[in-house]
């Protein structure tokens, strides 16, 4: 076992044991700011600081769908067992 492959079982045995975890805190999360932004369309229409409600809570939404997105494709990326990995959402 080289050195690599050991430096990729170091990272991805705790974020395969965490994968569960953060996905399901980056869905709720996700949610949460797509139901702020649903929100913040129909109460804050007309006040001044609109925009950036809306910027912020679309960024949030989208931050974390990227992340829970990301998050398998570097564990795929990190596989040290050399076999095909399926990862259902």
């Amino acid at each position: 076992m080289n050195v690599l492959n050991a430096l990729k079982s170091i990272l991805f045995y705790p974020m395969m044991w965490l994968r569960g975890v953060f996905l399901l805190v980056g869905k709720i999360l996700q949610g949460f700011f797509l139901l702020g932004l649903i929100l913040v369309l129909f109460i804050a229409q007309g006040q001044e600081y609109f925009w950036t409600l809306v910027l912020m809570f679309a960024g949030g939404s989208f931050t974390f769908f990227l992340l829970t997105h990301f998050y398998d494709q570097i564990l795929l990326r990190l596989n040290p067992t050399g076999k095909d990995l399926i990862l259902v959402q």
